[in-house]
């Protein structure tokens, strides 16, 4: 009788598998990113830094099925690192092997990482965590609807790694080996989790981890969501600098202010930490009067963004570009440091992208004016997140 009802449920739950599957069928996996703890030494510890109270991290990127396989990991990436750094950077080099999904299949990856060909993002500015439609009630709408069936199917890279870092405790405590051992660590624990998954075995961790709802703390809690979600009550605690850290060290750390969140604490409340840690840099991703007035005075390092919908306008004449400087930037040039200027975000390569060089000529002629008494241009910089003119 006991064997009939594990039948029962083992046809259960293939069921709602395919049942999932059905809707996106041809996704071939889902792809994360999760922080491991690491020990690294105490002059290399800025980059690794920055996401639990002053203790370091590796970033390692998973690819895993249906079946919470893990089948391509990438490892030793510093804790600050961004998802989508990753990934674009592994893929862009050929020797990494990335197994890239046929042209009618896709991996599905969450709102860290780029919606482009061959990866499937949510969509934004709607509900896609499945904590939001436990709280927030059943999905509304057809993208929501959406969201809601793609995010219980992607959950398995997360209930993945919920089953590596429980079966593992060392990924959440490193022990101070060198950092290419730490490294080679992490890939020896998934290659034992793939074992027992591929032979079956009768494991307690794979069956708590089973059910496609069940919540978990993601591999470190998307970069964006986790920043702009937070509310003004508890939001000290998530950019906590270590305070015996040296105060060189805080000064090195900066965070991208995000607003793609409903219900964000104030501008205020955002800045607010950076002042009292000693926070010294920010990248904002459009001119936010909200957050250039609390920046007043407080020797923060700004990196300005220009809003990728306002690339073409800037690139057709001169007098667009000087009205987009005299509204966003002149009117804080007292008391706010510019470091950067940030000309779109993740726009190469994309359709804006030839618009990218002509805006960085037309404000490099604006920020050369002498009248300005600004600092003149000292190098540009490009990437697939963002290109740069800096000031000295």
């Amino acid at each position: 009788m006991a064997m009939a009802d594990e039948e029962v449920d083992i046809k259960i739950g293939v069921k709602r598998i395919l049942r999932k599957r059905l809707i996106m069928l041809d996704s071939v996996g889902a792809i994360d990113g999760i922080v491991i703890h690491a020990c690294t030494p105490t002059d290399k510890q800025v980059p690794y830094r920055g996401r639990g109270k002053g203790e370091c991290f590796q970033n390692v990127m998973a690819l895993c099925d249906f079946d919470m396989i893990f089948r391509y990991v990438v490892v030793g990436w510093e804790g600050t690192a961004h998802d989508s750094r990753v990934l674009t950077e592994t893929i862009r080099n050929s020797r990494n092997k990335f197994p890239i999904p046929p042209p009618d299949k896709y991996y599905l990856v969450d709102a860290a990482y780029s919606h482009t060909r061959g990866f499937m993002a949510p969509y934004r500015h709607v509900r896609y965590w499945l904590g939001d439609f436990r709280s927030g009630g059943r999905a509304r709408g057809r993208e929501e609807i959406f969201n809601h069936a793609r995010a219980k199917l992607r959950n398995v890279i997360e209930r993945a790694f919920g089953v590596l870092k429980a079966r593992f405790p060392i990924l959440k405590r490193m022990v101070p080996y060198s950092f290419d051992t730490q490294r080679k660590i992490v890939v020896a624990c998934m290659a034992i989790h793939n074992f027992l998954r591929k032979i079956s075995v009768d494991d307690a961790l794979f069956a708590q981890y089973e059910n496609d709802e069940v919540e978990l703390e993601s591999g470190h809690s998307n970069q964006n969501h986790t920043a702009n979600a937070i509310n003004s009550s508890s939001i000290e605690d998530q950019i906590y600098v270590d305070g015996n850290a040296e105060a060189s060290n805080s000064n090195d750390i900066g965070f991208c202010y995000g607003k793609l969140e409903n219900d964000l604490p104030s501008a205020t409340d955002v800045i607010n930490p950076y002042k009292k840690y000693s926070i010294g840099k920010i990248r904002l991703f459009d001119p936010n009067d909200a957050a250039l007035n609390a920046l007043r005075g407080s020797q923060i390092d700004v990196t300005l963004g220009v809003r990728n919908e306002d690339l073409p306008n800037l690139a057709a004449s001169q007098d667009a570009a000087n009205s987009w400087f005299a509204t966003n930037m002149e009117p804080y040039l007292k008391d706010v440091v510019f470091s950067l200027i940030a000309v779109g975000n993740q726009v190469i390569p994309r359709e804006f992208c030839q618009y990218v060089l002509p805006v960085m000529q037309i404000l490099n002629n604006i920020l050369k004016l002498p009248m300005l008494r600004l600092c003149s241009i000292h190098c540009t910089r490009s990437s697939s997140y963002r290109c740069e003119l800096e000031l000295l």
